[in-house]
């Protein structure tokens, strides 16, 4: 019963510390790339790849399914044989960034996901749609790592669980959402 009292004392924590207010500035971010028929681009390892596709199918579906809107949303992660590809015959650091190369135009919104901030795909994959012109908003935990100085804005979840900031991060995906298909 400890671990279960604490995860959730833990959470109603972080909930208090976390930047509404960039929850508001992602969701602009968002409402501004869909007015201009722009792409949603989103990526991660491991839990942050399952939330980067989460992101977009919830945010896809769910404005085009009650509010007729059309999100031109991917995430990264979906292909396999693309992943395998690139991770193969030029390398695993790169499977995020190639596919940035050929997919991103100036004006897109890709939001880099990583708890750490430090992995060298994500950060390498950033660092290109930037050179590209794009908006890059990223979702971090921990304190920020590397990421935090290479994207454009960012969401901070101030923890060191790598679990709840997962969890928060989905929550503030399902928040904009949420938004998406109210206003």
């Amino acid at each position: 019963m400890e671990i279960i009292n604490t995860y959730f004392k833990d959470h109603k924590k972080i909930l208090e510390e976390i930047d509404k207010n960039k929850i508001e500035m992602i969701y602009n971010a968002i409402c501004n790339v869909i007015k201009k028929n722009k792409k949603i681009i989103t990526f991660g390892n491991g839990g942050s790849a399952s939330t980067s596709q989460h992101f977009i199918t919830d945010w896809v579906k769910m404005a085009n399914v009650i509010k007729k809107t059309k999100i031109r949303g991917l995430s990264l992660v979906d292909n396999i044989g693309i992943i395998t590809a690139y991770a193969n015959d030029v390398s695993y650091d790169e499977i995020f960034s190639q596919q940035i190369m050929s997919m991103v135009d100036k004006d897109d919104l890709c939001i880099p996901i990583s708890v750490s901030g430090n992995s060298k795909n994500v950060l390498l994959a950033t660092e290109k749609a930037n050179s590209l012109g794009a908006n890059t908003v990223g979702f971090l935990g921990f304190n920020g790592g590397e990421l935090k100085n290479i994207c454009k804005d960012y969401i901070l979840v101030p923890s060191n669980d790598m679990q709840i900031c997962e969890d928060m991060h989905l929550m503030i995906g399902h928040i904009i959402m949420k938004k998406l298909i109210a206003d």
